[in-house]
């Protein structure tokens, strides 16, 4: 079965896109979708519209305090995954273009039984202009700062093969329950980072952690991420962006791989 976790925060232009979107993407599938409600009242807008859609689970909560990881782990905790279940992290500003790019995804990680997580394609916003291709590190002060590869460049050729990485963004994020509850020793993803990094850690723990798998990026996908809605509204992220690079560099530098540079080969790391 494929668990879809969704957080909300008072978007419900966001919400109706992604639901609309999303639906259609999802038939012959056997999933349970479920939506953390932040700051939730019965008369809001997104209650109304989440309200329309019985097959979504809604998770109402009264206040948006809590950070991208306790958030997911809310929803993962509630959704009583079994191991092999697929759980897929998706934002609330994501809108597909068409109605495979989940089961590519999917498909991509039944190939392979070493995958442990598969990213998306993403463009930006009503263009062709690539907005995540993979995440790269280059060193950074004694340590590594992780980048999306080729971050508004006009998507070519080589963005919609299948590439490995180290780290996929937490946008559109395929993992297997298995995998997802060992990230952070607490269970999940690891809660001290702070709206910043938490799906880097993610999948550097997946890689070099206890299950050691490949880190895969899909570019058999077509969708489109404003991204980070919610944070433009409240840029919390960057009061603790220093604090979670620290947090990054303590407890994965020995791991990283500086490979950005790598990546200007086009054929690197191509499946």
């Amino acid at each position: 079965m494929l668990k879809i976790f969704t957080l909300n925060w008072k978007a419900p232009e966001l919400l109706q896109n992604l639901i609309t979107s999303t639906l259609p993407n999802l038939t012959n599938i056997d999933y349970e979708w479920y939506v953390r409600d932040n700051a939730a009242t019965i008369d809001s807008e997104d209650s109304k519209i989440l309200a329309k859609y019985p097959q979504i689970k809604v998770l109402s909560v009264d206040h948006n305090r809590d950070n991208f990881s306790q958030g997911m782990n809310s929803l993962f905790n509630i959704s009583n995954s079994q191991d092999d279940d697929y759980i897929l992290l998706l934002n609330n500003d994501i809108f597909f273009k068409d109605n495979t790019s989940i089961k590519n995804m999917i498909k991509l990680m039944e190939s392979d039984s070493e995958i442990g997580v598969v990213g998306a394609k993403l463009n930006y916003k009503n263009s062709k202009k690539i907005q995540h291709c993979g995440v790269v590190f280059k060193p950074h002060e004694g340590g590594y700062v992780p980048l999306h590869l080729e971050d508004q460049i006009n998507e070519e050729k080589h963005h919609r093969k299948n590439r490995e990485f180290q780290v996929v963004t937490g946008a559109v994020w395929l993992t297997k329950a298995k995998y997802y509850k060992d990230i952070s020793p607490s269970g999940g993803l690891d809660v001290k980072f702070h709206w910043a990094f938490d799906d880097v850690a993610a999948c550097l723990s997946i890689k070099n952690g206890k299950h050691k798998k490949k880190i895969m990026y899909c570019g058999s996908t077509n969708i489109e991420h404003e991204s980070s809605a919610s944070l433009k509204k409240n840029p919390s992220n960057k009061m603790f962006l220093n604090q979670n690079y620290q947090f990054l560099m303590k407890d994965f530098k020995n791991v990283i791989i500086a490979d950005q540079h790598l990546y200007q080969n086009k054929n690197y790391k191509v499946v």
